[in-house]
């Protein structure tokens, strides 16, 4: 109210939450270590052509992971990728999705002495 829009006529502008979301070979959706793990970005309106995605896990950018089709795959995955993922549109890395959290159980546990 009482504010003003300044801009071409014809520009649409849409906004929409980033999600993760898991596709695992695993039963049950237990996600064991030699599993077939696929996360995928949920951008919700827009198509997979119009955006490019930067993963992130524990916060960081994964390298080599800016694809177009908006998925991360982990063939196989192992103890090591257990972690917090999250996506973001290439251009607007700080509106970053929720985390995600993927758990692998694996296979055998070393312990440190």
């Amino acid at each position: 109210p009482g504010g003003k829009w300044v801009g071409r006529t014809g520009v649409t502008l849409s906004v929409s939450e980033l999600q993760v979301k898991m596709n695992s070979s695993g039963v049950n959706g237990t996600v064991r270590e030699g599993d077939a793990v696929t996360l995928t970005c949920d951008t919700g309106s827009c198509s997979s052509t119009q955006t490019q995605i930067t993963w992130f896990k524990n916060g960081r950018p994964i390298s080599h992971t800016q694809t177009p089709a908006n998925t991360l795959r982990l063939n196989p995955v192992s103890c090591t990728d257990s972690g917090d993922y999250s996506c973001a549109v290439r251009e607007y890395r700080e509106t970053r999705s929720e985390g995600f959290t993927v758990d692998v159980c694996c296979k055998y546990l070393q312990l440190q002495p």
